[in-house]
């Protein structure tokens, strides 16, 4: 799928988000039932506001948002390189499309995982709470696991609220990673070194499997 450019900016602002987190809100795309788009949360854009009012400059060159942008660059340069060097895009994480203008700010446009109903995909995190960790659930983030480590894709935030829950034909449910792509550091050395990412991976994966562990043993308490 590709999403067409937008010579105007979509219009968000009116419309209610369907998530809200600490880093994007979640819109559904206007023109696209099948597209979503992320933007920053309130509090972001008020700080980013915040810090143009005193770098001018910047607001007038129109980069007050570069920051942003570099971000959302950054996320689809990795979901370009995967696809690339894959041949297609795995089915355990989120497409990306581009970045759009919205008169919330820059935007990126991203594929909209769905749920049995339909309408967003619930996430890991809310499911192991309401039904513990199942049989079913453990053989799903074992798939992820390998589905991961066999695509070496580079990951940077891999916590159980990025994890949605999809139907799936094959295996009923499948676990899928939306806001998890892309190298943050300086320089992104585990994009150049494959080893490195390697132990980057194992890392992250162990991380989420501990988190898992947590929340399952500990009825239901809120663990990220």
């Amino acid at each position: 799928m590709r999403t067409p450019a937008n010579p105007s900016p979509l219009l968000l602002r009116a419309a209610t988000p369907l998530a809200h987190g600490t880093r994007r809100m979640v819109f559904q795309h206007p023109g696209n039932p099948d597209a979503l788009v992320k933007v920053l949360p309130d509090r972001k854009l008020a700080l980013q506001r915040d810090a143009g009012r005193f770098k001018s400059w910047r607001r007038r060159l129109g980069i007050a948002d570069s920051g942003v942008r570099t971000g959302y660059r950054r996320e689809l340069r990795a979901i370009a390189a995967l696809r690339a060097r894959l041949g297609a895009m795995p089915d355990c994480v989120a497409d990306a499309y581009g970045m759009v203008s919205t008169d919330l700010g820059p935007g990126i446009v991203v594929q909209k995982i769905r749920g049995p109903d339909g309408g967003l995909a619930p996430t890991l995190r809310a499911l192991l709470r309401s039904e513990g960790l199942t049989a079913a659930r453990r053989q799903q983030i074992m798939r992820l696991d390998g589905c991961v480590r066999r695509s070496q894709m580079v990951l940077n935030n891999l916590a159980l609220h990025n994890i949605v829950v999809t139907p799936d034909a094959r295996y009923g449910e499948r676990l899928v990673m939306v806001d998890c792509l892309g190298d943050k550091a300086l320089i992104p050395v585990r994009a150049l070194s494959r080893w490195l990412n390697r132990r980057a991976i194992t890392k992250q994966l162990c991380g989420l499997m501990q988190r898992v562990e947590m929340i399952a043993n500990s009825g239901g308490l809120a663990v990220r």
